[in-house]
C-alpha cells in the first residue's frame, strides 16, 4: 500500500483488509465526480431564491 495521509488507526484498518483497494484522490476532484457540476449549478440557482428580509419570509 502507498503511504496515505490517514491516521494510524485508519491505516491499520486498511492494511487488515487484503480485499480493500484504496485510491487517494485530490481534495477536490470534480472531474472524477460528474455530479459535482450539477451540484454547482443547483447551488447557484438556489442562492438566487434566498430571502433577504423577514417580510419576504413571512409573505408566504
Amino acid at each position: 500500500m502507498t503511504a496515505y495521509n490517514v491516521s494510524r488507526t485508519m491505516r491499520q484498518l486498511i492494511d487488515a483488509r487484503s480485499w480493500l483497494t484504496v485510491y487517494q484522490l485530490p481534495p477536490y476532484a470534480p472531474e472524477f465526480n460528474p455530479v459535482e457540476g450539477v451540484w454547482s449549478h443547483l447551488k447557484r440557482l438556489l442562492a438566487n431564491l434566498t430571502k433577504h428580509s423577514l417580510d419576504q419570509l413571512t409573505r408566504w
